[in-house]
């Protein structure tokens, strides 16, 4: 009701202050007209690539537009330097320069069929491929052949598809170069084109009616497909191709140079907006649009990335599943897929009582009890009164502890301002994971502290305070064994269940099935349907095991047959 209801008014006004974007052509009066425009209106953003830019096209492109009676309410240029330094075109390319640039092959998700024929190609399993450290992503092969990335291009430029390349998926790519085996190695002559020095892009920020022209005729009827060769004959590339001597390029437009980029969806014109150009999500309409109808901000930015979701029974692309949808069909599809839902994943459900509920005189008694009621494992909070407002216990008390209780799995979540201090204690102490908070490390120090709490035998876990979005777990989902969302302001029990970090859930089981996503604070009979509809299942649970009169054991069955009915449905 709260999307047809903005969508009807169709105008949102947003007041922000002018932003100072001189350096790549947005004025503050430009960025106003984009944000001031009615929701039911389509707006994207269109640029004429480096290989492209000159005079004669970007005459062609505007009288194209406004022929089409698109508006363009702003244009200007962006530099190779500022497209390199802030890696816009990284960012841009999504997906596939990730796999390039960022993840390493160990960490990428590969489906069963596609190892085979990695293993059909190459004579060697992923694995021991990854073992061997010949599997490297691009920007590892620069390093290792010491090598430009022109030079890494045109080598993979070489490689035939099916005899020197294997494709695993849609943009991922395996290929056989100086006895590396390289991921993606092709994106480096992509990237080399927008951050050539001296080169730059024109864009665009349009903005038109649906019933004037739908998004799906933009794209194929007036910018045109993909191969400039056989778009429609009407369309720009084609057109370009067609006149490309007339319009001063010194090569001939083809699939991989075809002269212009327009957004698929009106969700991605504003993820463009936001990368390009800089625009915060908050400021945009459409974000507002989508915010207003219920689909949490920190959801709209995991979004941007155009991760694969959980949708109609299987994970999709949520830049697919959008694409030529004009603006009301596409904000409507969007907040239908927001809605809470459990993503297929392979963890079974594990319940942990937080001992900081239970009767501190008597903490072994209360460990083997909850434990003889069905408990999975025992939930440990360590606070050291400096990272959270509270102290509790340390290594000591866990070391005795795990003398009355040898076999139970002892779950320490360290609220600490400096875990890696505690690795060793802990693990004397018998521990079995070792989880700490994403916020108490620097970025650079998160992977080593993985990597030191691995090799004194404990598993690794991460945790985020309810102000942390899901982003800040992305990078490291795929090498630990638990992601803890707080779902109370972490230091004290008893505290009431924050539904509103459900999004955070789905995100994490939507992109790590394999990983253990558990949930700390209030969580009861009453509120485990919507962490479980979520995808958690590990759960945390204090007051409702431990609280005088409770049937700890009818709890803890009821809190994991919540978490088997939502992975079953």
């Amino acid at each position: 009701l709260k999307l047809a209801w903005i969508l009807s008014y169709g105008l949102i006004p947003v007041f922000f202050e002018d932003m100072k974007r001189e350096s790549n052509g947005v004025t503050p009066a430009a960025t106003r007209a984009r944000h001031e425009a009615p929701m039911t209106s389509n707006q994207a953003f269109v640029f004429i690539k480096p290989q492209a830019l000159t005079g004669p096209v970007i005459a062609v492109v505007k009288e194209r537009l406004a022929s089409a009676k698109i508006t363009v309410v702003s244009e200007g240029e962006v530099s190779a330097e500022d497209i390199d330094s802030k890696k816009l075109v990284d960012t841009h390319y999504g997906a596939i320069a990730a796999k390039a640039m960022l993840l390493e092959p160990g960490a990428l998700e590969v489906q069963e069929a596609a190892k085979g024929k990695f293993k059909d190609m190459f004579g060697k399993t992923w694995e021991e491929a990854l073992t061997s450290g010949v599997l490297v992503n691009a920007a590892q092969a620069l390093e290792k052949l010491k090598i430009s990335d022109q030079v890494l291009g045109e080598k993979y430029g070489a490689l035939k598809l099916g005899e020197t390349m294997v494709k695993l998926g849609g943009g991922f790519y395996v290929g056989s170069i100086d006895n590396l085996l390289v991921v993606n190695g092709f994106y480096m002559r992509m990237r080399c084109k927008f951050t050539t020095p001296g080169t730059k892009i024109h864009y665009f920020v349009v903005r038109w009616e649906p019933q004037d022209l739908s998004w799906a005729d933009f794209r194929g009827k007036l910018l045109g497909g993909t191969d400039p060769v056989k778009a429609d004959e009407a369309s720009l590339r084609h057109q370009l191709y067609k006149r490309w001597k007339e319009m001063g390029l010194e090569v001939e437009p083809s699939t991989s140079d075809n002269c212009l980029h327009a957004s698929a969806s009106p969700f991605e014109g504003m993820a463009e907006f936001n990368n390009w150009l800089g625009t915060p999500l908050e400021d945009d309409p459409f974000c507002a649009t989508l915010t207003e109808a219920g689909v949490s901000a920190d959801t709209v930015k995991w979004w941007t990335a155009d991760p694969a979701v959980p949708f109609e029974g299987k994970k999709q692309s949520l830049f697919d599943l959008v694409e030529d949808m004009d603006a009301k069909e596409c904000a409507e599809m969007l907040v239908k897929i927001s809605d809470p839902q459990c993503a297929p994943h392979e963890c079974a459900a594990k319940i942990g009582p937080s001992l900081l509920a239970s009767d501190l005189s008597c903490l072994a008694s209360e460990s083997q009890r909850v434990l003889k009621a069905g408990a999975d494992y025992l939930h440990l909070d360590v606070m050291d009164g400096h990272f959270v407002p509270n102290l509790t216990w340390g290594a000591p008390v866990v070391a005795c502890l795990r003398k009355h209780v040898p076999d139970a799995v002892l779950d320490c979540h360290l609220m600490v301002s400096n875990p890696g201090q505690w690795v060793e204690d802990f693990q004397k102490a018998g521990a079995d994971f070792f989880t700490f908070h994403v916020e108490a490390v620097k970025p650079e120090e998160v992977m080593p502290l993985v990597e030191k709490i691995r090799a004194a035998g404990m598993k690794p876990g991460i945790a985020i305070k309810p102000g942390t979005p899901a982003s800040a777990l992305h990078p490291y989902g795929p090498h630990v064994d638990l992601l803890l969302v707080m779902t109370v302001e972490p230091g004290f029990g008893g505290q009431s269940f924050m539904k509103h970090m459900m999004p955070k859930v789905s995100q994490l089981r939507a992109m790590f099935p394999g990983t253990q996503v558990q949930v700390d604070g209030g969580l009861g009979p009453a509120t485990i349907d919507a962490a479980a509809k979520a995808g958690a299942n590990s759960i945390v649970a204090g007051s409702a095991c431990f609280k005088e009169g409770a049937d700890t054991a009818a709890v803890i069955a009821g809190l994991r047959k919540a978490v088997d009915d939502a992975r079953a449905a």
